[in-house]
């Protein structure tokens, strides 16, 4: 339970890393101001989870669940806070990484 929770927290912040980098991407000097600033110091935050993961699981396996997870998250951050759209064939690879977490949880 305890990896679960750590990989939501880690993939919470990188939603907020993202968020705060598209918000970058929208202003008129991308890389000088705070958006840019905060995405990339949520993004440093990350890396604690990743090295305590890293102590007790095999990076393939968190790798997985992890961006399996993210892509989610972030097809929904796109979608619901962006207004970005999908083709079926990148809802096709939703799918896929879905079914790669099951998978690699079966065998965990």
């Amino acid at each position: 339970m305890k990896t679960y929770l750590l990989v939501a927290l880690v993939i919470i912040l990188t939603i907020g890393g993202d968020y705060a980098l598209k918000n970058a991407s929208l202003k008129t000097t991308p890389l000088f101001n705070s958006w840019l600033a905060l995405g990339a110091f949520t993004y440093a935050l990350t890396s604690f989870g990743w090295v305590i993961l890293m102590q007790n699981h095999n990076l393939g396996y968190i790798a997985v669940v992890y961006n399996a997870a993210n892509i989610v998250a972030l097809l929904g951050l796109g979608l619901f806070f962006f207004g970005e759209t999908l083709t079926p064939k990148q809802y096709a690879g939703i799918g896929a990484a879905i079914v790669s977490t099951i998978l690699m949880n079966s065998n965990a």
